[in-house]
């Protein structure tokens, strides 16, 4: 069986003439196992993130990257998320740097500034590199540690009026909440 399969194999790639791929024209992928750093493919590749979403949401998280990509941080969050999707509520998946989010415009309490969606990106960055780092990913420490590289990424861009107020989130402690389970 081994020996028919490998030859069927040579036979087959013998008698293909190679296709050339023109860069600008797109590739489609139709296999149900194909990936994409690891993360099945299942929405569009920018910047070589994955977004996975209703097409405003694709837009809207492309034009944050497009933003994060201009600054220092860029290396940092590319490293460490290799998707972005819609699937509320907000978490980071450490494992496999997959980053769920709301749509942060649903309501006038969710709605969120640009730079403030950018930001998130790179302290949901911070949880996946503290996980590949072997240290801790969730509570008092990596919040404090992710919000402070959160804070450093918004006076970069000179956004202080968003900067988190570091101490009055860790006194409130929210990844404790009831509705986090992570």
């Amino acid at each position: 069986m081994k020996k028919e399969f490998i030859a069927g194999l040579t036979a087959l790639m013998l008698s293909c003439n190679p296709v050339n791929i023109n860069s600008t024209e797109p590739i489609f992928i139709y296999s149900s196992q194909a990936r994409h750093r690891g993360v099945p493919l299942a929405g569009e590749v920018y910047l070589d993130i994955q977004i996975i979403g209703p097409p405003e949401y694709t837009q809207r998280m492309k034009d944050s990257l497009d933003r994060v990509y201009q600054t220092p941080f860029w290396y940092f969050v590319h490293d460490n998320l290799t998707a972005i999707r819609f699937q509320p509520p907000s978490k980071v998946h450490v494992e496999d740097g997959v980053f769920d989010s709301d749509d942060n415009t649903s309501t006038g309490k969710k709605h969120q500034p640009e730079a403030w969606i950018d930001s998130e990106l790179v302290h949901e960055a911070c949880h996946v590199y503290l996980y590949r780092s072997g240290r801790e990913t969730w509570g008092y420490n990596a919040e404090k540690e992710c919000m402070r590289l959160q804070n450093e990424y918004l006076l970069h861009i000179n956004a202080q009026n968003l900067l988190v107020d570091v101490d009055k989130m860790l006194l409130e402690r929210f990844w404790e909440k009831e509705n986090r389970w992570w």
